[in-house]
């Protein structure tokens, strides 16, 4: 059945399967982007897309959460395109499980910065020293911070715009030349996690933020 909205949470790594104060990355994921499913007033179908679906189903089975299975390699832009293009929908959601802090109040502002565009995701500025490195892995400069942003996610697509015959893109999906893009501002909390270390310095973060809210 058509709908206006498919909602993807991406699975890349076993990262997204571990635990963050005790429940595991996708859950946490899959319940803000159910958040924001229930609180749109578009047409939705909520989906995880990931190449081990046994995982998934483990890191899942006690989530009361109804969401469909896509099976591809989602870090790879022409994998996912192939892997949604059976799907009927107009406009697409794709949320990065390893970004497990995102609210839903973050969809809705990538949502409404739909508006004139074919394509946006949230981005923020980076707060840290940015050093240019060389072939010999050997400092060079400092890199001007206004001069890049740091992604985040969902980002939210015009299928429209969707090349579904494309390979390489740094979005999600592989884009047509003519896509308008756009951007709105994400939230700090929003980032990534990438390793089992990192896991363990938010979990310091978050003990530490509760300690002192007290």
């Amino acid at each position: 059945m058509p709908h206006k909205l498919s909602v993807i949470v991406t699975v890349g790594s076993p990262v997204a399967l571990q635990s963050l104060n005790g429940a595991n990355l996708i859950t946490v994921a899959l319940k803000a982007a159910y958040q924001f499913c229930t609180e749109t007033s578009l047409s939705n179908r909520l989906y995880v897309a990931t190449k081990d679906i046994e995982a998934l189903r483990n890191a899942t089975k006690d989530l009361s959460i109804d969401f469909l299975e896509l099976e591809c390699d989602p870090t790879k832009p022409e994998k996912l395109a192939k892997a949604i293009e059976p799907l009927q929908f107009e406009m697409i959601a794709i949320h990065d499980a390893q970004r497990p802090l995102t609210r839903s109040t973050q969809f809705h502002r990538t949502l409404e910065g739909l508006f004139g565009c074919d394509a946006v995701r949230p981005t923020m500025a980076f707060t840290e020293t940015l050093k240019a490195v060389n072939s010999n892995s050997e400092l060079t400069h400092t890199i001007d911070r206004t001069k890049v942003r740091r992604i985040s996610s969902p980002e939210i697509i015009r299928r429209s715009v969707i090349d579904f015959s494309g390979n390489e893109s740094t979005w999600s999906l592989p884009l047509s030349e003519d896509a308008r893009l756009s951007e709105v501002e994400a939230d700090p909390e929003s980032v990534r996690i990438n390793s089992a270390d990192e896991i363990t310095l938010m979990e310091a973060f978050l003990h530490w933020q509760q300690k002192i809210a007290k």
